[in-house]
């Protein structure tokens, strides 16, 4: 559910549409095979498979999204929350090897990638939190140049958006 939330607040934070029934009806579905798989398979890194899987494919979705907009604006912010997504997106991956390894390779190697899984997970947290506070910055940012060029009752360019434009 997190990466599915992840993959919506980047559609919103962008302004394109949610599209929020296909991501609700893939984690959904992926609800309804871990429950199944939890009933009749003995494994536990069949379910965990399946659930990594599909959050990496959501987180996929979301970092498509960002890099194509930082491709297109540039800017710090956008370029950081690519790289946090990118980041997310590896922990997933690193803990997909630990999934589908085989539990005769022992137990260093699963240990190694669970704590590197676990330090990106916790650095990603932390920086997590700055990336939306940059975003809201960089959007009021723009709202507020908006306000200063724009005039508010009709809704043209004002003197100071004039002179802008033909600097421009």
């Amino acid at each position: 559910f997190n990466a599915a939330f992840i993959a919506l607040a980047v559609k919103s934070y962008l302004g394109r549409p949610l599209l929020w029934l296909p991501i609700a009806t893939v984690s959904g579905l992926t609800v309804i095979a871990l429950w199944l798989l939890g009933r009749t398979v003995i494994a536990d890194w069949a379910t965990l498979a399946v659930t990594l899987t599909v959050a990496a494919a959501l987180t996929s979705v979301a970092l498509a999204d960002l890099l194509q907009a930082f491709r297109r604006e540039r800017g710090f912010a956008l370029g950081f929350g690519t790289f946090l997504i990118g980041l997310l997106l590896a922990r997933l991956l690193l803990r997909g090897l630990i999934a589908v390894s085989p539990a005769g390779a022992g137990a260093g190697p699963a240990l190694a990638v669970n704590s590197t899984a676990l330090l990106i997970f916790i650095t990603a947290l932390v920086m997590q939190g700055f990336a939306i506070l940059m975003l809201v910055n960089d959007d009021l940012q723009k709202k507020m140049l908006a306000l200063a060029e724009f005039d508010e009752l009709t809704g043209l360019l004002n003197r100071r958006g004039m002179a802008n434009r033909f600097k421009r």
